[in-house]
Protein backbone atom coordinates (compact mmCIF):
# COMPACT_ATOMS: atom_id res chain seq x y z
CA UNK A 1 0.00 0.00 0.00
CA UNK A 2 1.40 3.43 -0.93
CA UNK A 3 0.70 6.63 0.94
CA UNK A 4 0.80 10.32 0.02
CA UNK A 5 3.36 11.79 2.38
CA UNK A 6 2.38 14.89 4.34
CA UNK A 7 5.07 17.35 5.57
CA UNK A 8 4.09 16.53 9.10
CA UNK A 9 3.95 12.76 8.69
CA UNK A 10 6.35 10.86 10.93
CA UNK A 11 4.55 7.58 11.49
CA UNK A 12 2.29 5.85 9.05
CA UNK A 13 -0.65 3.72 9.97
CA UNK A 14 0.91 0.54 8.81
CA UNK A 15 2.10 -1.02 11.97
CA UNK A 16 3.07 -0.30 15.52
CA UNK A 17 4.64 3.00 16.68
CA UNK A 18 6.54 1.91 19.71
CA UNK A 19 7.87 5.40 20.49
CA UNK A 20 4.41 6.78 20.96
CA UNK A 21 2.82 3.58 22.23
CA UNK A 22 0.28 3.61 19.42
CA UNK A 23 -1.32 0.54 17.83
CA UNK A 24 -2.21 0.72 14.16
CA UNK A 25 -3.59 -1.65 11.58
CA UNK A 26 -7.26 -1.81 12.71
CA UNK A 27 -9.92 -1.56 10.00
CA UNK A 28 -13.62 -0.66 9.96
CA UNK A 29 -16.52 -2.40 8.19
CA UNK A 30 -15.51 -0.80 4.88
CA UNK A 31 -11.97 -2.15 5.24
CA UNK A 32 -10.57 1.32 5.96
CA UNK A 33 -7.73 1.71 8.40
CA UNK A 34 -8.72 3.55 11.53
CA UNK A 35 -6.94 4.99 14.51
CA UNK A 36 -7.35 3.45 17.88
CA UNK A 37 -8.30 6.43 20.01
CA UNK A 38 -8.36 4.38 23.14
CA UNK A 39 -4.59 4.11 23.24
CA UNK A 40 -3.79 7.72 22.23
CA UNK A 41 -2.11 9.90 24.83
CA UNK A 42 -3.95 13.05 25.99
CA UNK A 43 -1.20 15.33 24.67
CA UNK A 44 -1.18 13.79 21.24
CA UNK A 45 -2.91 15.12 18.15
CA UNK A 46 -4.86 12.55 16.24
CA UNK A 47 -5.40 13.10 12.55
CA UNK A 48 -7.06 10.82 10.12
CA UNK A 49 -7.21 11.75 6.50
CA UNK A 50 -8.45 10.11 3.39
CA UNK A 51 -7.53 10.98 -0.14
CA UNK A 52 -8.25 9.60 -3.60
CA UNK A 53 -5.78 9.23 -6.44
CA UNK A 54 -6.52 9.54 -10.17
CA UNK A 55 -7.60 5.90 -10.29
CA UNK A 56 -10.14 6.42 -7.54
CA UNK A 57 -8.33 4.23 -5.06
CA UNK A 58 -8.89 5.23 -1.47
CA UNK A 59 -5.96 5.36 0.77
CA UNK A 60 -6.05 6.18 4.42
CA UNK A 61 -3.39 7.03 6.80
CA UNK A 62 -3.20 8.48 10.26
CA UNK A 63 -0.48 9.69 12.52
CA UNK A 64 0.09 10.90 16.01
CA UNK A 65 2.58 13.54 16.98
CA UNK A 66 2.89 15.96 19.91
CA UNK A 67 2.93 19.69 19.23
CA UNK A 68 6.62 19.85 20.10
CA UNK A 69 7.48 17.05 17.68
CA UNK A 70 5.44 18.64 14.90
CA UNK A 71 7.52 21.82 15.12
CA UNK A 72 10.79 19.90 15.37
CA UNK A 73 9.88 17.79 12.35
CA UNK A 74 8.99 20.90 10.35
CA UNK A 75 12.27 22.63 11.17
CA UNK A 76 14.23 19.48 10.36
CA UNK A 77 12.56 19.24 6.96
CA UNK A 78 13.32 22.90 6.27
CA UNK A 79 17.02 22.33 7.01
CA UNK A 80 16.98 19.19 4.90
CA UNK A 81 15.42 21.00 1.95
CA UNK A 82 17.90 23.91 2.27
CA UNK A 83 21.18 22.10 2.95
CA UNK A 84 20.45 18.55 1.77
CA UNK A 85 20.97 16.95 5.16
CA UNK A 86 19.67 17.06 8.68
CA UNK A 87 21.50 19.33 11.14
CA UNK A 88 23.95 17.47 13.28
CA UNK A 89 23.17 19.65 16.29
CA UNK A 90 19.74 20.24 17.80
CA UNK A 91 17.87 23.11 16.14
CA UNK A 92 18.12 25.50 19.13
CA UNK A 93 21.86 24.95 19.55
CA UNK A 94 22.44 25.22 15.82
CA UNK A 95 20.62 28.56 15.61
CA UNK A 96 22.47 29.75 18.72
CA UNK A 97 25.81 28.83 17.12
CA UNK A 98 24.94 30.77 13.97
CA UNK A 99 23.98 33.84 16.04
CA UNK A 100 27.17 33.63 18.11
CA UNK A 101 29.26 33.32 14.94
CA UNK A 102 27.62 36.39 13.47
CA UNK A 103 28.26 38.41 16.64
CA UNK A 104 31.93 37.41 16.62
CA UNK A 105 32.23 38.36 12.98
CA UNK A 106 30.57 41.74 13.62
CA UNK A 107 32.90 42.38 16.58
CA UNK A 108 35.95 41.53 14.45
CA UNK A 109 34.82 43.90 11.72
CA UNK A 110 34.25 46.68 14.28
CA UNK A 111 37.74 46.21 15.77
CA UNK A 112 39.33 46.19 12.32
CA UNK A 113 37.52 49.41 11.39
CA UNK A 114 38.63 51.04 14.66
CA UNK A 115 42.29 50.09 14.19
CA UNK A 116 42.22 51.22 10.57
CA UNK A 117 40.74 54.58 11.51
CA UNK A 118 43.40 55.08 14.21
CA UNK A 119 46.17 54.26 11.73
CA UNK A 120 44.73 56.63 9.14
CA UNK A 121 44.44 59.40 11.75
CA UNK A 122 48.05 58.83 12.91
CA UNK A 123 49.36 58.97 9.34
CA UNK A 124 47.30 62.09 8.67
CA UNK A 125 48.68 63.88 11.74
CA UNK A 126 52.22 62.90 10.79
CA UNK A 127 51.73 64.12 7.24
CA UNK A 128 50.19 67.36 8.48
CA UNK A 129 53.10 67.95 10.88
CA UNK A 130 55.69 67.37 8.17
CA UNK A 131 53.80 69.62 5.81
CA UNK A 132 53.65 72.34 8.47
CA UNK A 133 57.38 72.01 9.17
CA UNK A 134 58.18 72.15 5.46
CA UNK A 135 55.98 75.22 5.05
CA UNK A 136 57.59 76.91 8.05
CA UNK A 137 61.06 76.14 6.75
CA UNK A 138 60.21 77.39 3.27
CA UNK A 139 58.79 80.61 4.73
CA UNK A 140 61.82 81.12 7.01
CA UNK A 141 64.39 83.31 5.46
CA UNK A 142 67.63 81.49 4.76
CA UNK A 143 70.50 82.54 7.01
CA UNK A 144 73.88 82.61 5.34
CA UNK A 145 76.07 85.11 7.12
CA UNK A 146 79.77 85.36 7.87
CA UNK A 147 80.99 87.47 10.77
CA UNK A 148 84.62 88.55 10.73
CA UNK A 149 86.68 89.70 13.69
CA UNK A 150 88.30 91.72 15.14
CA UNK A 151 85.83 94.58 15.55
CA UNK A 152 87.28 98.06 15.77
CA UNK A 153 85.04 98.75 18.79
CA UNK A 154 83.16 96.64 21.31
CA UNK A 155 79.39 96.64 20.71
CA UNK A 156 77.13 97.81 23.55
CA UNK A 157 75.16 94.78 24.76
CA UNK A 158 72.41 96.82 26.43
CA UNK A 159 71.83 98.89 23.33
CA UNK A 160 71.30 95.90 21.05
CA UNK A 161 69.59 93.30 23.25
CA UNK A 162 68.76 95.07 26.54
CA UNK A 163 65.07 95.40 27.48
CA UNK A 164 65.35 99.13 28.09
CA UNK A 165 68.32 99.84 25.83
CA UNK A 166 71.44 101.65 26.92
CA UNK A 167 70.82 104.27 29.62
CA UNK A 168 74.39 105.58 29.80
CA UNK A 169 74.84 109.13 28.50
CA UNK A 170 78.46 108.67 27.47
CA UNK A 171 78.61 104.96 26.67
CA UNK A 172 82.13 103.82 25.95
CA UNK A 173 80.83 101.00 23.71
CA UNK A 174 79.65 101.49 20.16
CA UNK A 175 75.97 101.61 19.19
CA UNK A 176 76.73 100.84 15.59
CA UNK A 177 76.19 97.38 14.15
CA UNK A 178 79.21 95.14 13.84
CA UNK A 179 80.04 91.43 14.10
CA UNK A 180 79.68 91.29 17.88
CA UNK A 181 76.30 93.04 17.87
CA UNK A 182 75.05 90.43 15.39
CA UNK A 183 76.35 87.67 17.65
CA UNK A 184 74.42 89.26 20.53
CA UNK A 185 71.23 89.14 18.46
CA UNK A 186 71.66 85.48 17.57
CA UNK A 187 72.14 84.43 21.21
CA UNK A 188 69.34 86.66 22.48
CA UNK A 189 67.02 85.19 19.85
CA UNK A 190 67.07 81.69 21.41
CA UNK A 191 63.60 80.62 22.58
CA UNK A 192 63.89 76.92 23.43
CA UNK A 193 67.44 75.58 23.46
CA UNK A 194 70.95 76.97 23.40
CA UNK A 195 73.76 74.44 23.08
CA UNK A 196 77.21 76.02 23.36
CA UNK A 197 80.32 73.98 22.59
CA UNK A 198 83.43 76.21 22.72
CA UNK A 199 87.00 75.93 23.88
CA UNK A 200 86.79 78.74 26.42
CA UNK A 201 84.37 81.42 27.67
CA UNK A 202 86.01 84.55 29.08
CA UNK A 203 83.81 87.32 27.68
CA UNK A 204 81.51 88.55 30.48
CA UNK A 205 78.93 90.01 28.08
CA UNK A 206 78.49 86.67 26.29
CA UNK A 207 78.30 84.86 29.65
CA UNK A 208 75.60 87.29 30.81
CA UNK A 209 73.56 86.58 27.69
CA UNK A 210 73.61 82.87 28.50
CA UNK A 211 72.36 83.58 32.03
CA UNK A 212 69.58 85.82 30.71
CA UNK A 213 68.52 83.07 28.32
CA UNK A 214 68.46 80.59 31.20
CA UNK A 215 66.27 82.94 33.26
CA UNK A 216 63.70 83.15 30.49
CA UNK A 217 63.46 79.34 30.58
CA UNK A 218 65.67 78.55 27.61
CA UNK A 219 67.45 75.21 28.07
CA UNK A 220 71.13 76.22 28.09
CA UNK A 221 73.93 73.64 28.00
CA UNK A 222 77.65 74.40 27.81
CA UNK A 223 80.62 72.19 26.88
CA UNK A 224 84.17 73.51 27.21
CA UNK A 225 87.74 72.35 27.72
CA UNK A 226 88.49 71.26 31.26
CA UNK A 227 91.81 73.12 31.37
CA UNK A 228 90.12 76.45 30.64
CA UNK A 229 87.58 76.63 33.46
CA UNK A 230 89.99 78.23 35.96
CA UNK A 231 91.85 80.68 33.74
CA UNK A 232 91.58 84.43 34.39
CA UNK A 233 88.16 85.78 33.41
CA UNK A 234 86.57 82.35 33.02
CA UNK A 235 82.76 82.54 33.15
CA UNK A 236 82.20 78.83 33.81
CA UNK A 237 81.72 79.04 37.56
CA UNK A 238 79.39 82.02 37.20
CA UNK A 239 77.32 80.00 34.74
CA UNK A 240 77.20 77.00 37.08
CA UNK A 241 76.21 79.21 40.00
CA UNK A 242 73.30 80.54 37.91
CA UNK A 243 72.08 76.98 37.37
CA UNK A 244 73.38 76.36 33.87
CA UNK A 245 74.60 72.83 33.10
CA UNK A 246 78.30 72.74 32.15
CA UNK A 247 80.38 69.71 31.15
CA UNK A 248 84.09 69.37 30.32
CA UNK A 249 86.10 66.85 28.36
CA UNK A 250 88.31 65.57 31.24
CA UNK A 251 91.09 64.74 28.80
CA UNK A 252 94.70 65.70 28.13
CA UNK A 253 93.61 66.57 24.61
CA UNK A 254 91.78 69.77 23.78
CA UNK A 255 88.04 70.14 23.39
CA UNK A 256 88.63 72.56 20.55
CA UNK A 257 85.17 72.81 19.02
CA UNK A 258 83.68 76.26 18.53
CA UNK A 259 80.01 76.05 17.59
CA UNK A 260 76.57 76.95 18.92
CA UNK A 261 73.21 75.36 18.00
CA UNK A 262 70.25 77.67 18.62
CA UNK A 263 66.73 76.16 18.90
CA UNK A 264 67.85 73.23 16.79
CA UNK A 265 67.72 75.19 13.53
CA UNK A 266 70.46 77.85 13.58
CA UNK A 267 74.19 77.16 13.67
CA UNK A 268 77.11 79.43 14.59
CA UNK A 269 80.54 77.98 13.90
CA UNK A 270 84.05 79.10 13.01
CA UNK A 271 87.38 79.92 14.61
CA UNK A 272 85.88 82.43 17.06
CA UNK A 273 86.55 81.87 20.78
CA UNK A 274 84.40 83.61 23.39
CA UNK A 275 87.17 85.90 24.61
CA UNK A 276 87.84 89.62 24.53
CA UNK A 277 91.00 88.99 22.55
CA UNK A 278 89.04 87.17 19.83
CA UNK A 279 86.57 90.07 19.62
CA UNK A 280 89.00 92.94 19.35
CA UNK A 281 92.41 91.46 18.53
CA UNK A 282 92.52 88.11 16.74
CA UNK A 283 91.69 87.38 13.14
CA UNK A 284 88.59 85.24 13.56
CA UNK A 285 85.50 84.23 11.64
CA UNK A 286 82.03 83.01 12.52
CA UNK A 287 79.63 81.43 10.04
CA UNK A 288 75.87 81.64 10.70
CA UNK A 289 73.44 79.43 8.75
CA UNK A 290 70.16 77.53 9.11
CA UNK A 291 70.64 74.68 6.67
CA UNK A 292 68.61 71.86 8.22
CA UNK A 293 70.91 69.02 7.22
CA UNK A 294 74.09 70.71 8.47
CA UNK A 295 72.49 71.97 11.68
CA UNK A 296 71.22 68.45 12.39
CA UNK A 297 74.75 67.04 12.08
CA UNK A 298 76.13 69.55 14.57
CA UNK A 299 73.24 68.82 16.90
CA UNK A 300 74.08 65.12 16.84
CA UNK A 301 77.73 65.90 17.60
CA UNK A 302 76.73 68.00 20.59
CA UNK A 303 74.49 65.24 21.96
CA UNK A 304 77.29 62.71 21.55
CA UNK A 305 79.77 64.89 23.46
CA UNK A 306 77.18 65.70 26.12
CA UNK A 307 76.73 62.01 26.89
CA UNK A 308 80.47 61.33 26.65
CA UNK A 309 81.37 64.11 29.08
CA UNK A 310 78.77 63.20 31.69
CA UNK A 311 80.56 63.98 35.03
CA UNK A 312 79.00 60.88 36.61
CA UNK A 313 81.42 58.93 34.43
CA UNK A 314 84.42 61.07 35.47
CA UNK A 315 84.44 61.68 39.21
CA UNK A 316 87.94 63.16 39.08
CA UNK A 317 87.16 65.82 36.48
CA UNK A 318 88.08 69.47 37.02
CA UNK A 319 84.48 70.26 37.92
CA UNK A 320 84.57 67.66 40.72
CA UNK A 321 87.92 68.80 42.06
CA UNK A 322 86.33 72.05 43.15
CA UNK A 323 84.89 71.63 46.62
CA UNK A 324 82.65 74.65 46.28
CA UNK A 325 81.49 76.89 43.50
CA UNK A 326 83.13 80.31 43.95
Amino acid sequence: MSFNHSPFTTAWANGSDKDNNKVHGKKDDNNHEICDEAVAEPSTKQVCQQSSNTKGQVKAYCYWMSEKRVMTSTMNRIFQSQWGQMPKKPIAKHVEGITSHRWLKAAGIAIAIGLTSELVYFLYKRWKKRKSEAATHSETKAIEEVLFFPDSQIACKDHFVGEDGCSRENCRFTHEHNSLSRLYEFIDGARETLDVCVFVICCADLGDLLILAHRRHVKVRVICDDEQIDITGSQIWKLRKAGIAVRTDNSSYLMHHKFVVIDGHTLLTGSFNWTRQAISGNQENLLALNNRRIVRLYGREFEKLWRQFDPRNHTNSALHRKSEVP
